[in-house]
């Protein structure tokens, strides 16, 4: 800086320093809805600050490292700032794929008697838990009374997303019904109901056999004999079978004597 003239002139000296701007660096990432990632900004050097825009669902605003978990695709700007002052900007790019919508299906009740039941989740293609006696496939076989909690889970192959859904299954004993052992009648008897003389205990299942037809016993169709009849009661894992035997019995063949004999005489 030069001032005044001739034997006046005096001339004073001033360093400007020009810091450059700096390259601040951020990483972008793809997550599932319900995780979180890890930003990790950069370029503002020793002594230099963050700041974030927008704020939402970030663990800190005025760091490097902030974890973000939105729950939708968000554009976030960092702000790196040296410690001389001079500042610039970067974007990261955090996508959030949705989860899949799973559904395990409504609970169930079984009976405790070893017969595989098929579990139906949605969509197709997840991988059952919760109970030793359920497959990875959703085969359930009950093995003693309980209640538990089963849980389906799928992955979406498209995106890797995780998600799952449960359902209650209940394992009661089963119901064994009670018939009258046996029953006899003779051949040439009508048509009998077999809930009206063998009294099952409880009603509504069906009658199975020779000369049945649920739920009536035709003695004439099964023919003489002894037969044995079922009594079915329930379904699918509450399925019982009782047995009974009805006699049928042949018509007895009759045969009387002729005679002829005077007034006042008699035979036998």
């Amino acid at each position: 800086y030069s001032y005044g003239a001739g034997t006046c002139l005096n001339l004073v000296t001033s360093a400007i320093t020009v810091n450059p701007q700096p390259t601040v660096t951020v990483n972008s990432g793809v997550i599932c809805n319900g995780q979180s990632i890890v930003l990790n900004a950069s370029g503002a050097g020793v002594g230099g600050n963050y700041s974030w825009t927008p704020t939402t669902a970030l663990s800190c605003t005025n760091c490097a490292s902030p974890t973000a978990n939105p729950i939708t695709t968000t554009t976030y700007t960092v702000t790196g700032t040296t410690a001389e002052g001079c500042s610039n900007t970067a974007n990261s790019v955090v996508t959030v794929n949705p989860l899949p919508v799973v559904n395990a299906g409504v609970d169930q009740t079984l009976c405790n008697q070893p017969i595989p039941f098929t579990l139906s989740g949605t969509p197709v293609g997840g991988t059952w838990s919760g109970s030793p006696n359920v497959t990875a496939g959703g085969i359930f076989t009950p093995n003693g009374t309980e209640v538990t909690t089963l849980y389906y889970t799928y992955t979406l192959p498209a995106t890797g997303c995780v998600n799952l859904d449960s359902m209650i299954m209940t394992v009661v004993p089963p119901v064994i019904p009670t018939i009258d052992p046996s029953y006899s009648l003779c051949i040439y008897e009508p048509t009998i109901n077999l809930n009206t003389v063998l009294n099952p205990s409880q009603l509504g299942g069906t009658w199975s056999g020779t000369g049945v037809t649920n739920p009536t016993f035709n003695p004439a169709t099964a023919g003489v004999g002894t037969h044995t009849l079922n009594y079915t009661y329930g379904t699918g894992t509450c399925l019982s079978t009782t047995t009974t035997q009805i006699t049928v019995y042949s018509q007895p063949t009759l045969s009387v004597n002729n005679a002829t004999i005077c007034n006042g005489q008699s035979t036998v």
